[in-house]
């Protein structure tokens, strides 16, 4: 195969790039290093003329953008689930989509369970009261005011068992929790590899003391932590969400943190980002939030980049590459490489 032209505004790690740049003509825009981040669709049409492939972590793919590159055959998205591209109208173009599952799963795993040990030990207003001199006031209070519980006695419930909540798992193991979780997709063996006691979602939202999101948003999974759901919640339970907002129902979770039926959220994703002052949340002392960081960790950009680049040499070698998200275009996208 001759060598293959290639644009990569994903941030990537040189090393991962060692291992195919000898074999294509690639042009790396990094576009965490532009001052203007992001790359529109004016932008990105003239640099990707001419390229087959396209490697993208932030920049939109819509059918404007594959009108204007005819050239283009396969386009990368530097995410588990590709929200970046418009996969129809890849489809229709013949642009074969490939994703990079797992990329951030380590970092974001870090972060749920970071929150979970947040949330059982009252950290944020703990440490809030701290700073302000509360406790050299309080001194005999603080003590009891502030008892937290262990996650060894906890029942964690996963929502979902993809490549975060494994990691999850793998992690809360050490803690000697008992985990519960619902996903109609993963084998028996995953979860008897993991340790994980497989339950009906409505099992694992009355059992959890800490509800823990993982999983993307569908038209089967939009929503669908409700009203009905935080009604089975136990009144001591927390709501963990570093996956995706729209698996959960803002206004119902917001009424049930008002009204105590549940104790409290740790929530790293929102409906509309970034987060307003106004936002009914920012109202609540029983909800921490941080700003989407879950993935923000150097070792993202590792992953995505080894798993880019297994994909890029499985092209480069004449095979099909494994994070197909429309294998149906598949043989005609790739033969159009050649």
């Amino acid at each position: 195969m001759s060598k293959l032209s290639v644009l990569i505004t994903a941030r990537f790690d040189p090393k991962a790039a060692d291992l195919f740049a000898h074999r294509a003509g690639v042009d790396f825009q990094d576009w965490s290093k532009r001052e203007r981040r992001g790359y529109t669709v004016d932008d990105l049409a003239p640099i990707l003329k001419g390229k087959r492939i396209f490697v993208t972590e932030i920049d939109r793919v819509n059918d404007d953008l594959l009108a204007r590159c005819p050239d283009l055959r396969v386009v990368i998205s530097c995410r588990g689930s590709p929200v970046n591209v418009d996969i129809p109208a890849c489809t229709k173009h013949g642009v074969l989509v490939l994703n990079t599952p797992g990329r951030n799963a380590e970092g974001v795993a870090d972060l749920a369970v970071g929150g979970m040990i947040v949330m059982a030990r009252r950290v944020i207003p703990a440490a809030n009261l701290t700073k302000q001199g509360g406790w050299a006031t309080n001194q005999g209070s603080v003590y009891f005011g502030f008892q937290g519980s262990d996650l060894s006695d906890a029942s964690i419930g996963l929502v979902g068992l993809g490549a975060v909540a494994k990691a999850v798992a793998r992690r809360l193991r050490g803690f000697g929790a008992r985990i519960l979780a619902c996903d109609p997709y993963a084998p028996d063996e995953t979860f008897k590899q993991l340790g994980v006691i497989r339950a009906d979602l409505a099992t694992v939202v009355k059992e959890a003391d800490f509800l823990s999101i993982h999983v993307h948003v569908t038209p089967e999974t939009k929503g669908m932590i409700g009203k009905a759901q935080f009604a089975m919640m136990k009144p001591s339970a927390f709501l963990i969400n570093t996956a995706r907002s729209g698996a959960v129902d803002t206004e119902a979770m917001v009424e049930a943190l008002r009204t105590k039926r549940i104790a409290g959220a740790f929530l790293d994703v929102f409906d509309k980002e970034p987060v307003a002052a106004d936002n009914p949340l920012c109202a609540l002392d029983s909800v921490v939030m941080t700003p989407h960081i879950g993935g923000s960790t150097p070792g993202q950009t590792r992953e995505q980049s080894r798993i880019v680049a297994d994909q890029l040499i499985a092209i480069l070698d004449g095979k099909q590459p494994p994070h197909m998200v429309n294998p149906e275009v598949a043989e005609k996208a790739l033969k159009g490489l050649a």
